[in-house]
């Protein structure tokens, strides 16, 4: 309940700053009133938005030793920013050939002929 009423309280600033700025253009008479608008539309549309922390993947390690390195790798990515999502190399790999796949507009690939 807090985290939500902080995230409210800073929405609220950022919405009260936007009106401030809004307030300054429309008050600003050597600008033209389709100018005005699309400011205000953009300043609000900014205000409005709200940023997304990047997520930081790990990959998990094999092998001996292999816990240590991991969380030696959460460590560092903790440090760096941004939230932490451990992955093990089969689903990283997956997901990014997805991705390609998609980006490229392909099919399943070539079909053999037996």
């Amino acid at each position: 309940a807090e985290a939500r009423y902080r995230k409210k309280v800073l929405a609220m600033k950022k919405m009260k700053k936007a009106t401030q700025k809004a307030e300054g253009i429309l008050n600003d008479e050597s600008v033209p009133d389709g100018e005005k608008i699309k400011g205000i539309e953009k300043l609000i549309k900014k205000a409005a938005k709200r940023k997304k922390k990047d997520r930081v993947y790990v990959v998990s390690k094999r092998g001996p030793g292999g816990k240590e390195q991991t969380r030696a790798a959460i460590k560092a990515a903790k440090k760096k920013g941004g939230r932490v999502k451990l992955v093990d190399r089969r689903m990283r790999a997956d997901t990014y050939r997805a991705k390609q796949r998609a980006k490229k507009g392909g099919g399943k690939g070539k079909k053999r002929k037996r």
